[in-house]
């Protein structure tokens, strides 16, 4: 992953974009309220099993930030049945800052990727996660209650992009698995040969970045 998202950044580095990494949203519960939207962050994390009466509102940082715009890289671990979950919230009807219809088939999908990817370990499940989402079933068993951190991934991604709409600035997200040219962006990072695929990606940031 670290690659691939520096590669990403060089490209954005290389068009003249000032880029940064290691900055955190600052989700507040008071600005979720101002925003009417208290209720459906609510309602998702309870569409994915949440079980503390506060919603947490903690996840990492942004993977970088383009031009003042958020932009995430999403790899693997990103696609399966909990994000499609969220992706199915009311906070997505006029998205621009990704391809809603093609996330939502990714996620469906390109499951059995994640479950390669993520299907052991700290990937898997963790304490933390399990205080958000219950107990999680045994390893690679999707059958549910399946496991707490996908659940804690997909609900951390439903709130950058909520962010994103109480700023009133996109969230940009590329997925390892959209095609450039008919090949996948993330054997392109991963590669990182010259060609005008960087070009393109530049391009659909542009596009993606676009203010409401």
């Amino acid at each position: 992953m670290a690659e691939r998202q520096n590669n990403l950044l060089a490209l954005f580095g290389e068009a003249g974009l000032a880029s940064l990494t290691g900055a955190r949203p600052k989700i507040r519960a008071e600005d979720i309220a101002d925003a009417r939207l208290t209720d459906e962050v609510y309602r998702v994390y309870a569409s994915l099993g949440g079980c503390l009466q506060a919603v947490p509102l903690n996840p990492g940082a942004w993977d970088m930030i383009v031009d003042d715009v958020p932009v995430e890289l999403d790899e693997e671990r990103h696609f399966n049945r909990y994000r499609g979950v969220t992706l199915q919230s009311s906070v997505y009807r006029e998205w621009k800052g990704f391809d809603l219809p093609l996330y939502q088939r990714f996620c469906a999908e390109r499951e059995q990727d994640c479950l390669r990817a993520a299907g052991f370990g700290g990937y898997w499940t963790n304490p933390s996660c399990e205080r958000m989402f219950g107990a999680a079933s045994d390893p690679k068993v999707l059958d549910e209650p399946g496991p707490s951190r996908w659940k804690q991934r997909a609900f951390y991604d439903f709130l950058k992009d909520v962010q994103g709409l109480i700023e009133k600035r996109p969230v940009v997200r590329f997925s390892v698995w959209e095609e450039i040219g008919n090949v996948g962006l993330g054997r392109l990072l991963e590669a990182n040969v010259a060609g005008t695929w960087g070009r393109q990606v530049v391009s659909q940031f542009h596009r993606r970045s676009t203010r409401r």
